[in-house]
């Protein structure tokens, strides 16, 4: 896993603010890569 995709996995784990209805591809855009 990239660094990147560690608060990502715990954001869609967490259903945080309901991000984990967000595509991978727009969170990508919001965090920067």
């Amino acid at each position: 896993l990239c660094p990147v995709d560690m608060p990502v996995q715990v954001l869609k784990s967490a259903n945080f603010s309901g991000w984990i209805a967000v595509d991978d591809d727009q969170i990508m855009e919001i965090i920067p890569s």
